[in-house]
């Protein structure tokens, strides 16, 4: 390794983390909105036509409200209807998502390692890493909804208990009580929230860890975990965590307005088209930023050296992360 990759083995500032994904989205835009569009645009086709029957009889009824000063209630037979025809599409969509997704997710993962390690990102060599790990991303998927499915069924007896504890404090103590009830509420909220967001990032790096270490669907589980809540990395993956959530929410509000301009034409073909367009830009820069992460953590916390990284996915050694 030369004496320049040696200096840049240092830990990075969340700046600096995202500072380094976003040039390696950037740089790259055109591999990697390639790698996107090919799951993207059939899951696209798959939503209009899940969404095209319930939409258009929302907005029917919406109509016959507006226009309408009758009291008659909206008949909802159309709607159930609607919604009944949909059923197979929306089946589709899960099946899309735990099958598809995931290659999808490795290519990408495997596009943002190569830059990240200054090799050529092409599309048939990041698909062809994502094939090899193809059935144990699939698995490794269903660990994670099993293990969200339980953590829900564990939180909803504390969370009933919680609530009907400040519902009591309010009734029991009047105004204070209530003012007291809020900022509970309001702790309890956003420790919630820090606790998905820091399982939400355990799950990228376990799927990050599959891909590039190789790992079984048990053991990159496990791995995501480690190197969020272990190690000393707590503070640090929180504060990661909520840069990816910034990063998220401001892509939704971007998304919500261009989706409220372009509502206007009530063209869902057109809405369909612009989320499309939305996720691919935003879908390499997540993972670039959650990739950047995890080797900062292996290279700062774990020692593990770019030419081992590089020898992962067979190329030459790698000089030095780009600036």
């Amino acid at each position: 390794m030369s004496l320049d990759a040696m200096r840049d083995l240092r830990p990075l500032s969340i700046g600096e983390l995202l500072d380094r994904a976003f040039s390696i989205s950037f740089k790259n835009i055109l591999p990697f909105s390639a790698i996107v569009f090919v799951f993207i645009v059939p899951e696209m086709i798959i939503n209009y036509f899940a969404m095209n029957g319930p939409l258009a009889a929302i907005m029917d009824q919406a109509a016959k409200i507006g226009s309408t000063a009758s009291t008659t209630p909206p008949n909802p037979l159309p709607l159930l209807t609607a919604e009944a025809n949909a059923a197979p599409y929306f089946s589709v969509v899960l099946l899309y998502a735990l099958l598809v997704v995931p290659l999808a997710n490795a290519a990408v993962v495997s596009g943002i390692s190569r830059a990240y390690l200054r090799m050529p990102v092409r599309f048939t060599d990041c698909y062809r890493d994502a094939f090899r790990r193809w059935g144990w991303l699939v698995l490794l998927g269903l660990l994670w909804l099993a293990a969200v499915a339980a953590a829900m069924l564990v939180v909803m007896v504390p969370f009933f208990i919680v609530s009907m504890s400040l519902s009591a404090m309010a009734v029991a103590f009047g105004v204070f009580g209530a003012i007291l009830a809020i900022v509970v509420a309001i702790a309890v909220f956003f420790a919630v929230l820090a606790l998905i967001l820091l399982i939400y990032l355990a799950a990228a790096f376990s799927f990050v860890a599959a891909v590039l270490e190789k790992l079984p669907p048990g053991f990159a589980f496990r791995s995501g975990f480690q190197r969020v809540f272990g190690e000393g990395q707590f503070w640090r993956s929180l504060g990661i965590a909520a840069a990816l959530f910034g990063i998220i929410f401001g892509f939704e509000i971007v998304g919500s307005v261009i989706g409220l301009l372009v509502g206007a034409v009530h063209n869902l073909a057109l809405i369909t088209i612009v989320n499309g367009v939305i996720q691919a830009f935003l879908y390499p820069f997540l993972f670039a930023v959650v990739a950047v992460c995890y080797y900062d953590v292996r290279i700062r916390r774990e020692g593990f050296d770019l030419q081992m990284l590089a020898a992962q996915l067979g190329g030459p050694a790698a000089s030095a992360p780009p600036p």
